[in-house]
C-alpha cells in the first residue's frame, strides 16, 4: 500500500473540513516570533531556489532531489503551551520526510517538528519526530538523546560564519544577500542521521555506568562480573577502573545489538506497513481524512460549535474524571473490526500492542498512524482541552493506538492499572461479547486512588475517555470475543515540564484499598490486602499481562 497516504478523491466529505479552524489566543503567550519576517523570507527563498523548492501549500516549501530519492515538505505550525494558548505564527514548523533509500526507514513518511528559538539564528532550532522513528540516538519522545552529538554534526557556528561571508561577498558585487538556510540545514542533518548514526557519539561516563551495573538483571554475566555490592566495596581507584572497563564493554557488545534491536522493530515495521493490503483502504488514507460519514453527529455539531458548554454538553460524566460519549456510527466500527480480524488472518509478523496485552493490532504499525495522528489533532484534543486542562489536553500531540483482543482461551481481563498517556481514548467496536466491562478506581496521584468509583459497561460506537493516570482494569470476559480501539495521547510539552515527573508519583498517605482496585502487577502490598486463595484456585491462566 501507500504508506504515506493515498490519493483521495473518492467524493465523500472529510469531517475535518466541516470543522472551524482552532481560535488563536491573543496578547503576549499568542505573540508571534520576534524574528517572523526573517523565517518566512527564509522559506520563502527556499520555494524560488531552482532545483530545490516547489511551491506547497500557504508558505509552505517541498524540496526534492531525485538524485537522491529524498523529498521534503515544510509547512508552518501552531503550537500551545501547556494552559492551551497559543504560541503563534513562527515558533514552530512540521516537516515531512520521506525515509532515506536504501536504510530501514524506507518507503514510509515521516514527520519531523522544528521549534526556532527566539533568538534565531544565533541559536539553532530544535528538532524532534513526532512520527515514530525507532533509532539508538532518539530518545522515545523522538527528541534527540545526544544533543551534542547532533550539534557536532550540524556545525552551527559554521553555518553562520559562511552565511556572514556569503552575505560579505553579496555586497561587495552588489547583488542581493542571500537567505540563511538553517531550518534545512537540521532538517538536513535529522536526515542525514536516518542513512546513519551521527558519530561522536561519547563513552558511557561513569555515573550512568554504576547505574548500568545497579540495574543489569544478571551478575556473573560478559557485562556485568560480579555484583553491585562487590563493586562498591572496591576502593575508588580500583571502582573507577571497573566502570571504564564497563564502559568498553558497553560500545563494543551491547551498543552494537541495541542498534541492531532498533534496525529490526523499524525494518518490521516498515515491512508491514508497505506489504499490508488493506480491506478498507479508505482507513489507511490520509489524503482524504476522517469521513463526515463515519462520526456520530452529535459529537461533530459540538466540536463545530466548539465551546465548552457544547462539549461538556455531549458529555456523560459517569465518575469524576471519566466521560463517556457517543463518537463513532457503527459503520465506522464495524471496518475497523473487520481490519483487525483480516491482518490478524495475515502471514505479517505481529507486535504485542503493550506490556499488559497479549492480542490485538498495534495501528500505526500496519499504515494507520497518520490517520490516528489527526484523530487526536483534529477531533480529540479539542475535546481534551476542555475535560483535561491539566493533563496536557490542548498540547496533546503523539498517540499510541491499537486494537485490544480478549477472547475465550486468549485474554480475558486486565489487571488494575494505570496508562502511559495524558488521556486514554476507550472505543468499542463490537458487541458479540458479555462481561469484559471496566472497574474504575481513582487517579494514581490522589489519596483514594485505590478505592472503586465506577463499573462501565461497553456499547459500540460509544467512547470513554479519561486521564491516563486513572486508574481502571478490564473485568473478566464470560463469552464472546470483545475488540476496543485503545489511544493513548502524549503532549511532549507537558512531559518536559518539570513537574511532569512528580505528578507520576503515588500519595504516601494513600487510603486503605478496597479489594477490586488492587494489582498483582503493579502493588507491592497485594499479598498484604489479598486474602489468600485457597489451595488450587489460583489463577485460571485467562488474566491478560502478567494476571490478574
Amino acid at each position: 500500500m501507500a504508506a504515506e497516504g493515498g490519493a483521495g478523491g473518492g467524493g465523500a466529505s472529510s469531517a475535518a473540513a466541516l470543522l472551524p479552524p482552532p481560535p488563536r489566543a491573543t496578547g503576549a503567550r499568542g505573540e508571534d516570533h520576534p524574528r517572523l519576517a526573517e523565517i518566512e523570507a527564509e522559506v520563502e527563498a527556499l520555494l524560488r531556489t531552482d532545483g530545490v523548492g516547489v511551491k506547497d501549500g500557504e508558505l509552505g516549501m517541498a524540496a526534492r532531489d531525485a538524485t537522491k530519492g529524498w523529498v521534503i515538505s515544510l509547512l508552518p505550525r501552531e503550537r500551545a503551551f501547556c494552559d492551551g494558548a497559543a504560541i503563534g505564527r513562527g515558533w514552530e514548523w512540521q516537516a515531512r520526510i520521506i525515509g532515506p533509500p536504501g536504510t530501514f526507514y524506507e518507503g514510509l513518511a515521516y514527520r519531523l517538528e522544528l521549534f526556532v528559538p527566539a533568538d534565531y539564528p544565533a541559536s539553532a532550532p530544535t528538532p524532534r519526530w513526532s512520527s515514530l522513528v525507532s533509532h539508538s540516538q532518539l530518545a522515545d519522545d523522538g527528541a534527540q538523546r545526544l544533543p551534542s552529538v547532533f550539534a557536532d554534526a550540524l556545525q552551527w557556528d559554521a553555518l553562520l560564519d559562511a552565511h556572514a561571508n556569503a552575505v560579505d561577498a553579496a555586497a561587495e558585487a552588489g547583488a542581493e544577500a542571500p537567505a540563511f538556510q538553517g531550518m534545512l540545514a537540521v532538517i538536513f542533518t535529522c536526515y542525514a542521521q536516518l542513512t546513519a548514526h551521527l558519530p561522536g557519539e561519547p563513552r558511557m561516563a561513569a555515573a550512568e555506568a554504576l547505574r548500568y551495573w545497579r540495574r543489569h538483571p544478571c551478575v556473573g554475566c560478559e557485562m556485568v562480573p560480579f555484583s553491585y555490592d562487590d563493586l562498591m566495596a572496591l576502593d575508588e581507584a580500583r571502582r573507577a577502573k571497573e566502570l571504564e572497563q564497563l564502559a568498553e564493554r558497553f560500545e563494543r557488545l551491547a551498543l552494537p545489538r541495541q542498534r541492531e534491536g532498533y534496525a529490526r522493530h523499524m525494518a518490521q515495521r516498515v515491512y508491514v506497513a508497505r506489504a499490508y493490503e488493506p480491506r478498507h483502504a479508505p482507513l489507511f488514507e490520509d489524503a482524504d481524512g476522517w469521513l463526515e460519514e463515519w462520526f456520530e453527529p452529535t459529537f461533530l455539531a459540538a466540536l463545530r460549535d466548539g465551546s465548552e458548554g457544547a462539549i461538556r454538553g455531549l458529555m456523560s460524566e459517569v465518575t469524576p474524571g471519566v466521560f463517556e460519549f457517543d463518537m463513532m456510527r457503527p459503520r465506522y466500527c464495524a471496518m475497523l473490526a473487520e481490519e483487525t480480524k483480516a491482518f490478524e488472518a495475515s502471514e505479517l509478523p505481529k507486535s504485542r500492542p503493550n506490556s499488559m496485552n497479549n492480542y490485538g493490532v498495534i495501528l500505526n504499525d500496519i499504515g494507520m498512524e497518520w490517520m490516528m495522528n489527526d484523530l487526536v489533532t483534529t477531533f480529540l484534543r479539542p475535546v481534551a482541552a476542555v475535560l483535561f486542562p491539566a493533563d496536557g489536553g490542548a498540547t496533546l500531540d503523539s498517540q499510541h493506538s491499537f486494537i485490544v483482543k480478549y477472547a475465550e482461551g486468549e485474554d480475558r481481563a486486565l489487571d488494575m492499572h494505570t496508562d502511559d498517556s495524558e488521556v486514554t481514548l476507550n472505543l468499542s467496536l463490537v458487541d458479540t461479547f458479555t462481561g469484559a466491562g471496566l472497574t474504575f478506581c481513582g487517579r494514581s496521584d490522589k489519596r483514594d486512588h485505590r478505592r472503586a468509583t465506577h463499573e462501565y459497561a461497553h456499547r459500540v460506537g460509544r467512547a470513554v475517555l479519561h486521564a491516563g493516570m486513572h486508574r481502571h482494569g478490564a473485568n473478566e470476559l464470560l463469552s464472546g470475543e470483545r475488540l476496543n480501539l485503545i489511544v493513548w495521547m502524549r503532549s511532549h510539552t507537558l512531559r518536559a515540564s518539570p513537574e511532569f515527573a512528580a505528578r507520576r508519583l503515588r500519595r504516601a498517605d494513600e487510603a486503605d484499598p478496597d479489594l477490586v482496585c488492587l494489582s498483582r502487577t503493579h502493588d507491592s502490598d497485594y499479598d498484604r490486602w489479598m486474602p489468600a486463595e485457597p489451595a488450587g484456585e489460583g489463577d485460571d491462566g485467562g488474566a491478560g499481562g502478567a494476571g490478574g
